[in-house]
């Protein structure tokens, strides 16, 4: 068993984050976001049948709509978390807050099935990079130890988001005709004022949190490995160096763990 002895990493320091910067502040505005989020994509479901009824859309088309959201919102995802490590996380979101309620907005004008098509085709480029960007920036304004805590109220939004496009969609989209129009439109403006709030808000650094963390205890535990531990720890390298050799003479390549040839046993019987 290891033994752990404290030393000292300098004075306490803390780090008072208020206002626009305080982690409440900005786990309300991406609470918030991730619930339109999630209402702005499930409008469309709640209302599709009188879309179709109303454009004079087949079901393949309403189909083919639904897909084109997913297609393009599993492809800009990777992208968009790429730039999300590069760049400041909170222009990624505004930007993507931006773009869907854009979106959603050009929804509600929509006239026919191509027109319909393209502008869930933006949405899914719009949603895309929120998730990656939005998990990223909540991480470095809690620390580890509240972290998992945090990410799990902010995961409440998306069902109630889901809860929403049905209720609304299906509500409005039933008053009149062209009536479904209006939900999209309703949830769009308060997307856009959203992706102002979110770009005004100060971006902790980079893993802050748990940096505020450590500074604030003071404290560093250093390993401290007894000499049994050490003569323990040489002979299993040595065991491990052996197992090495000996696969890289069997196999002639990269070090293979025993499961390797376990399995090449059962798939030989």
């Amino acid at each position: 068993m290891k033994n752990t002895a404290p030393t000292m990493d300098g004075p306490p320091k803390t780090s008072r984050r208020s206002g626009s910067g305080s982690p409440r502040y900005i786990f309300g505005v991406l609470f918030v976001i991730y619930l339109l989020n999630y209402m702005d994509r499930f409008l469309f479901t709640g209302a599709a049948n009188t879309i179709g009824v109303e454009l004079h859309l087949s079901l393949s088309q309403i189909g083919y709509i639904a897909s084109a959201f997913l297609i393009v919102y599993t492809v800009s995802t990777i992208p968009l978390g790429l730039l999300a490590d590069r760049t400041s996380r909170k222009k990624v979101i505004a930007l993507s807050v931006g773009i869907w309620s854009v979106a959603t907005a050009l929804t509600a004008i929509t006239t026919n099935f191509l027109t319909l098509f393209l502008s869930r085709m933006i949405l899914g480029i719009g949603e895309g990079g929120y998730f990656p960007a939005g998990t990223a920036l909540l991480s470095d304004c809690f620390n580890r130890e509240r972290r998992a805590r945090v990410l799990s109220l902010w995961n409440i939004a998306q069902y109630i988001g889901i809860l929403g496009g049905y209720v609304i969609g299906g509500m409005v989209a039933g008053l009149a005709f062209g009536s479904w129009r209006y939900a999209f439109l309703i949830t769009a403006i308060p997307g856009l004022i959203t992706a102002f709030v979110v770009w005004r808000i100060r971006e902790p650094q980079r893993n802050q949190a748990d940096l505020e963390l450590e500074q604030t205890s003071g404290m560093v535990t250093m390993p401290v490995i007894s000499n049994m531990e050490e003569q323990e720890t040489t002979v299993e390298v040595k065991k491990a160096s052996l197992w090495q050799q000996f696969t890289r003479k069997i196999v002639g390549g990269p070090d293979v763990d025993a499961g390797f040839f376990l399995l090449c046993a059962w798939c030989l019987f």
